[in-house]
This record gives structure tokens, sequence and C-alpha cells, in this order.
């Protein structure tokens, strides 16, 4: 298992988008979102955001705009089972997709080290 703590996460996350010359507006950054998207139930998808980085959050339905705790066994799970992951900022910008969590990895975690 990989170190999938929400937190380092994004941090990871954050340190890349600076790495890339994003410039996002500090007000923007807790819109942030890195996801991890459930290969096997829809539309649904794991995230952590910048305004709550604390947790793993699941959204089955991005139309309804309500989200429910989860647990990193859950979202490893999705991993495992070859999730696409995207990072995501204000007003659905995107930034990066990935097609499986290896290849986020290796541009995104990796590069921090």
């Amino acid at each position: 298992m990989s170190n999938i703590n929400p937190t380092l996460i994004f941090g990871q996350a954050q340190a890349w988008l600076e790495a890339q010359g994003k410039n996002i507006p500090e007000h923007q950054q807790r819109d942030i979102e890195v996801r991890v998207y459930d290969p096997n139930d829809g539309a649904g998808y794991y995230f952590v955001r910048g305004q709550s980085a604390l947790k793993w959050y699941r959204d089955d339905d991005p139309t309804d705009g309500h989200f429910n705790n989860c647990t990193l066994e859950d979202v490893q799970c999705a991993i495992n089972n070859n999730a696409r992951v995207q990072i995501v900022g204000y007003r659905g910008t995107s930034y990066g997709v990935w097609s499986s969590w290896d290849k986020f990895a290796r541009e995104v975690l990796d590069a921090q080290t």
C-alpha cells in the first residue's frame, strides 16, 4: 500500500502545481482537489480538497452537492483497480489527468522527492 495520507497527497499536488508554474491565487487554492475516480462506479470519485485536506471524501453524484467521508481502504481499493486521477481547481479547471495512480505518482508525487 502506498502512502495515501490525504494531507501528504494534497501538499505534494500543491508543490507540483507550483513547479508547473501554475500561479493559483490564494483564495482559489482551497478549491483545489485531487480526485481518484472509482473505475467501477459511474461518476463517483474520492477526493481531498484544499479547504479540508485532513480526510478523503467520496462524491457519488457530482451534480447533487453532497459528499461523504470514506476510509483509506476505499481509496486504496479504487487505486488498486486502476482508477484515473485528476487535479481540479476553481470552477472545474483541470490541471492534469492521469490514467492510473502509478502514472500520477511518477509525475506528481515522485517529482517532489
